[in-house]
């Protein structure tokens, strides 16, 4: 078994199986400058700490630097209610992404295979995956796959030959896991009939890798802004289905969303085009995308903060990055100056909300919301709003308008200014 290599430090995820203790030997054969890097996900109990075990005494043995790590996938997967495989790799990747950061590993060696690949590709077909999905299991930003092309049987007999120990993972036995399915139920059933499943996979991969190297060159327009994504509502409605599919995945990849992006959420999110302003749909990985206007956001989805706090001239109120403070003038300013006499008591500075009314300078009364959109407000945008209110109705938009009921006008003694920074 020969691999191609890059030149630097590798850390090797070695979990103690055939295809991970074979990667640590062919590169360490090779002359790379290796470690081994272990990590225990609490999910096997006893089992799963025999196998750290084992890679540790194998590294001792072999004087092979390793780097061990333990984290407890069960109980995150309860508090953030993914699944435990989605949880784990998260940890995992975690964990690679720090040493990589940190600059302690040049590279990150994972000893995915070609039945690996074929199990992933399927997998992703079964979801209902696009010509990026077909691509299987693909180098990126400082990860590599050396076994790629080697079969889960070449690697067990290499393995035998060279008299590599190995110890095996009592869940892969389990169907259970969508994975463990294919590998143990569907995959033997093929290869009574078909022959070079892997291979035949590895073709589909490396045509799709070809499209998809095209594709790259017909991406629409995809912009950035402090962490939330855009992408023109026209250029979509414009581009062939395909283009528009594959823009939008593209911008989800920027965002860290890899996997789990099915053909359903690319539908969806091409029909937000048509829905109303502000109108929203949830996708995987916590990223939201909003109809705003004349483009669909993209961002993560955060819990919106809850602010309050007595109405005061005196003092500074400071929120999503913004600070509000109030100034005395002799100068009227259109949208932020204001009566401070016609203020009740018990106003205060907080956070919009449902149901709150608003009557613009000269204006009518209307919703607070119907005037947010008026103005072309975006979602995003309103929730770091901060309003002088009392009881239910907005007397000022900090910032960007005033309420008719604190106007200044010739009776007015005191005007101030409300100073957003």
């Amino acid at each position: 078994m020969k691999i191609v290599i890059p030149e630097g430090k590798i850390g090797v995820g070695v979990s103690g199986g055939a295809d991970s203790m074979v990667l640590l030997d062919l590169l360490r054969k090779s002359g790379a400058q290796v470690f081994a890097i272990n990590i225990e996900h609490g999910i096997r109990g006893e089992e799963s700490e025999r196998d750290s075990r084992f890679v540790a005494d194998f590294c001792m043995r072999n004087d092979i630097e390793l780097m061990s790590f333990s984290v407890d996938a069960p109980a995150e997967s309860r508090i953030t209610k993914e699944s435990l495989e989605l949880t784990a790799r998260r940890l995992r990747y975690g964990i690679f992404d720090a040493l990589l950061e940190q600059k302690k590993a040049d590279y990150i060696a994972l000893a995915h295979h070609a039945s690996d690949n074929a199990e992933t590709i399927l997998m992703r077909i079964l979801r209902g995956t696009g010509t990026r999905g077909l691509r299987g299991i693909v180098d990126r930003g400082g990860y590599i796959h050396p076994l790629i092309k080697y079969s889960r049987k070449q690697i067990e007999h290499y393995a035998a030959d060279c008299g590599i120990p190995y110890i095996n993972d009592s869940t892969n036995l389990l169907n259970d896991y969508t994975r463990n399915f294919l590998r143990n139920m569907v995959f033997p059933t093929l290869e009574q009939k078909f022959t070079n499943i892997e291979n035949s996979f590895l073709r589909l991969a490396e045509n799709a890798a070809e499209t998809e190297a095209y594709l790259q060159t017909q991406l629409l327009d995809i912009f950035e802004d402090g962490g939330s994504f855009y992408l023109d509502i026209e250029q979509l409605r414009k581009a062939h289905s395909l283009i528009a599919k594959y823009s939008i995945n593209e911008l989800l990849s920027r965002m860290g969303a890899v996997q789990d992006i099915e053909s359903r959420h690319l539908e969806y999110i091409i029909s937000l085009c048509g829905k109303q302003n502000n109108a929203v749909i949830n996708l995987p990985f916590g990223i939201i995308a909003v109809k705003e206007y004349d483009r669909l956001a993209f961002r993560k989805d955060t819990a919106k903060e809850y602010f309050c706090s007595p109405f005061s001239l005196d003092t500074e109120y400071i929120f999503e990055g913004s600070c509000y403070r109030f100034e005395k003038t002799q100068n009227i300013a259109i949208g932020i100056s204001f009566d401070a006499n016609k203020i009740p008591e018990g106003a205060v500075m907080r956070t919009r909300q449902e149901g709150d009314i608003f009557k613009r300078c000269n204006g009518r009364t209307k919703k607070l919301s119907d005037f947010l959109t008026d103005i072309k407000l975006t979602a995003d945008e309103r929730d770091k709003l901060l309003v002088l209110a009392y009881e239910g109705e907005a007397l000022a938009v900090c910032g960007m308008e005033i309420s008719d009921k604190i106007k200044v006008d010739k009776y007015t003694k005191e005007i101030i200014n409300i100073i957003k920074e």
